[in-house]
Parts: structure tokens; C-alpha cells; sequence
């Protein structure tokens, strides 16, 4: 199809899979299971041997203006027979017409004797709405915050243009949700709460609304509640890697690593075709076997995630916190320059390298990067704010660190005075009282942030 039906073949060719799926008899593949092979030479007969496929689906979509041209084929993946196949010119406006039809014919193909009707949702009367709908499934798959930022617009309009369609308000919320996690904005999260809730009015049982809660509570701090939103999510669909994903989450922010650890090996063991952060599941299973002490197979899980995107910033972290505890300080020294310069706009790439020559006492170059890391008022400011009170207070500049310290205290009882009571905002405050030496204190907060799920640098500062 041309570039711009992209997001109809998206979203069409899940639709296929999800109604094949409900086929009795019938065991229908992901379509990530063949992406592998999208870009590939590889034959039907070589690709039916490797996914061990006896039949495949294969089609080709056009839109043009208000019609709508989709070509499908029902293949024998042993033989490249051609079981059946069929061309479809209409209006746009009878696409979902056009989706049943499809639907009946294979599974009259495949099991002839088979008179149950498989009924496929309609899931609005308002066909632009559901474009709008696959648009902005198109662009929040990309997992960019730009990309996010236009799915909200698509969601948004699909929402006004049938208020009444629960799919597009649980996708928004969804949506939403990641934004808050990009930008750590708690107006985002709120809106997905909210959002989600509408989604849950119009249709209790979208475990895409209930994923979307599970997020925006844990970036809210509500962890008990988002646990139990996305325990929930999940014994909608058992099948669903991102709650999967999300629940494996919220148990890595509350300290309950080996059930987050269980959760990302389910993610690696049944669902490695499926995902597309694959490095960052092997990545955050690595993070929980090192906190649960199990070095070699953190290693081994690291060394993966690696392989698979040397370059993705919270691998890089990981990494580097994994050379960190494990003495090798020169070689995570090494590694820190090395991710400044392949990720020159990443904060926390800056903030990492800072965090280790100030650990290699090269305080004037870490102030740098802190500073720079601190005047781009990203995410990260925090906590190259406590540092650079640090490197003031060392080098004498007592007013300047102070000014700094009170402000990061200001700031971060104000989120718990708010209930956002996770690990970040416990460390930073044993930060500023370990920096102004109030041991008991610092001893305090650095005991809170580790029971509430930090295990890296808060015991080393407790030690």
C-alpha cells in the first residue's frame, strides 16, 4: 500500500488477527511474529517452515479519497497454493462491512463444516472517528513523545467525533499516561485518570482504559492502586504484553523485585516477537536480578539488552549502575563519555557521566555537566541540583549550596505533603541532609527510599 495507508494496514491487519483469533480451531500468530521477515526476500515456504504456518493471510490496502480498495489472498504455506482470494472496491464508509466479510470467508475457507457466524464489534457508527482511532494507534506505536503528542490530537478528535466510542477515550487515556511519564507533569496524569474513567463508563470491561489507569496512578506515586488496576487489566487479557509490562513496572517501583522479575522473564520467555522495547524488558530484569543479588544472570540479561540497543538511555543506565556496584568505576567512567557522545540531547546520559567523575573526584568537569544538565530544567534537574550543592559546599561556596538545598527541600516535601511518596523524593532529601551533614536525618530518609524500592545508591550512602 502507499506510505499513508500505513496506519489503516496497522490497524487492520490486528483487527484480522484478533477476530481470526476467536476462530475455534483456528491458532492465529501475532503480527509481530512475521516483522522479522517484513523487510526480508524470505519466501512463504521458508517463512511457513520457521513460524511452523500452514496457512497465510496476505493482503494489500489503497484509500483512496472516499473508497476504499483492499486485495486479500488466503495462502498454503506449504504449497503457495491459493486457497482463495478476493478484491474489494467500495466506499470508505462500508469498511467495517467489507472486515466481516473477510473474516467469514477464511474461516468458511479454512473449516468448511464450521456454521457459527464470528461476529466482528462495529465499535462506532462514525467511520472517521475509527480513522481518527487508527491514526493515532499509528503514531502512540511509535513510542516517541512527539509522536504521543500527535496521537493525543487524533484521539482527541476521534473522541469528539463519537463521544460515545470507548476505544478512543481509553486510548487517550493511555496516551495521556505516557505523556505524563515523558514529561513527569502531573496534569497529564490526571487526565488520564479521568479519561480512562469515561472509557470505563462506556465500556467496563476495556483493559486498554484499565492499563492507562494502572500508569497514571504509579506516576502519581498511588502504587497500591495502579498494582491493583493493572492486576486487573490483566485478568481481562492474560495475553496483553504491556500490562504485563505495566504491572512488572509498578512491582520495580515498590521494592517487590522478584515479582518484577518474574514478570519481565514471562515478557522475555512468551512474548519476544510481540514487544518492541525488547531491550529495555532485558534491560529492567536485569535491574531487579541485580537488586535480588543474582550478579551473573543480571550480567547476562544486561549483556542482552546491550546487544539488542547499546544506545537506548535507560540501558545505558542500567549498565552503568551494574559497573558502579560492581567496582569497575574506570570502565563505567568509560562507558558515561562514550553515551554523551552518541546521546548528546540525553540529560541522563550527562547526569550519569557527571555522577561518575564526581565518584573519580574530577569535580570542576562534573560541575559542568551537572550545571548543564541543571540549566536545561528537564526531568533530571533534581538531581543534579543536590550534586552541585555538593561540589559548592566542597569548594567553600557555603550560601550558594545552601540556597540550593533549600530549595530542593521545598520542592520535594511539597510532593509528599501531595502523597507522591516513592523512592525519589526520600533520596533526595537524605541528599540535602547528608550534604549538610545531618547524619541521623540523612539515615532517615535514605532507610524510607530504600524501603520504598531504591536499592542502588541509597545504600551506598547508608553504608
Amino acid at each position: 500500500q502507499d506510505n499513508s495507508d500505513d496506519y489503516l494496514a496497522e490497524g487492520l491487519t490486528e483487527e484480522f488477527i484478533s477476530a481470526l483469533a476467536k476462530t475455534k480451531g483456528l491458532k492465529v500468530l501475532t503480527k509481530s511474529a512475521v516483522l522479522p521477515f517484513e523487510k526480508s526476500n524470505t519466501s512463504i515456504g521458508e517463512m511457513s517452515n520457521s513460524l511452523e504456518i500452514a496457512v497465510f493471510v496476505k493482503g494489500s490496502i489503497r484509500k483512496i479519497d472516499d473508497r476504499i480498495r483492499i486485495y486479500v489472498q488466503l495462502i498454503n504455506g506449504k504449497t503457495q497454493e491459493n486457497y482463495w482470494s478476493a478484491e474489494f472496491d467500495r466506499p470508505y464508509d462500508e469498511l467495517f462491512d467489507i472486515r466481516q466479510e473477510v473474516v467469514d470467508k477464511i474461516s468458511q475457507t479454512l473449516f468448511p463444516n464450521n456454521k457459527t457466524i464470528n461476529k466482528v464489534a462495529i465499535p462506532t457508527k462514525v467511520i472517521g472517528a475509527y480513522d481518527d482511532l487508527l491514526k493515532g494507534q499509528a503514531e502512540y506505536s511509535r513510542l516517541t513523545q512527539d509522536s504521543n503528542n500527535k496521537a493525543i490530537i487524533f484521539f482527541q478528535r476521534a473522541s469528539k467525533r463519537d463521544p460515545t466510542y470507548a476505544d478512543a477515550f481509553a486510548w487517550l487515556a493511555n496516551a495521556y499516561a505516557m505523556k505524563s511519564k515523558h514529561t513527569l507533569d502531573d496534569i497529564y496524569a490526571e487526565k488520564a485518570i479521568l479519561t480512562a474513567k469515561e472509557a470505563l463508563s462506556l465500556d467496563s470491561t476495556s483493559f486498554v482504559a484499565n492499563k492507562a489507569l494502572g500508569i497514571a496512578l504509579s506516576n502519581l506515586g498511588r502504587y497500591q492502586q495502579a498494582q491493583t488496576s493493572s492486576e486487573k487489566t490483566l485478568s481481562m487479557s492474560s495475553h496483553y504484553p504491556a500490562a504485563i509490562n505495566n504491572l512488572a513496572s509498578v512491582y520495580m517501583d515498590t521494592g517487590q523485585f522478584a515479582l518484577a522479575a518474574d514478570q519481565y522473564k514471562q515478557l522475555i520467555e512468551n512474548y519476544s516477537q510481540e514487544i518492541p522495547y525488547l531491550a529495555l524488558v532485558h534491560a529492567h530484569y536485569a535491574k531487579n536480578m541485580l537488586a535480588l543479588g543474582y550478579i551473573e544472570i543480571a550480567a547476562l540479561a544486561l549483556k542482552i539488552a546491550v546487544e539488542l540497543d547499546p544506545t537506548h538511555p535507560n540501558v545505558m543506565i542500567v549498565q552503568n549502575d551494574f559497573l558502579v556496584i560492581s567496582g569497575n568505576l574506570k570502565q563505567a567512567k568509560q562507558r558515561s563519555d562514550e553515551y554523551v557522545e552518541i546521546n548528546q540531547d540525553c540529560d541522563y546520559c550527562l547526569l550519569i557521566a557527571a555522577d561518575n567523575l564526581y565518584l573519580s573526584e574530577h569535580f570542576d568537569k562534573a560541575l559542568e555537566y551537572y550545571s548543564q544538565v541543571y540549566n536545561n530544567a528537564s526531568v533530571a534537574q533534581m538531581s543534579a541540583a543536590s550534586q552541585i550543592a555538593t561540589i559548592k559546599m566542597l569548594n567553600g561556596d557555603i550560601a550558594g549550596a545552601n540556597e540550593i538545598l533549600n530549595a530542593i527541600e521545598v520542592e520535594e516535601q511539597e510532593y509528599l505533603q501531595a502523597g507522591h511518596e516513592d523512592w525519589t523524593h526520600y533520596l533526595r532529601l537524605g541528599d540535602v541532609s547528608a550534604i549538610r551533614q545531618n547524619i541521623k536525618q540523612a539515615h532517615h530518609w535514605y532507610l524510607k527510599a530504600i524501603a520504598s524500592g531504591y536499592y542502588f545508591r541509597s545504600k551506598f550512602e547508608l553504608d
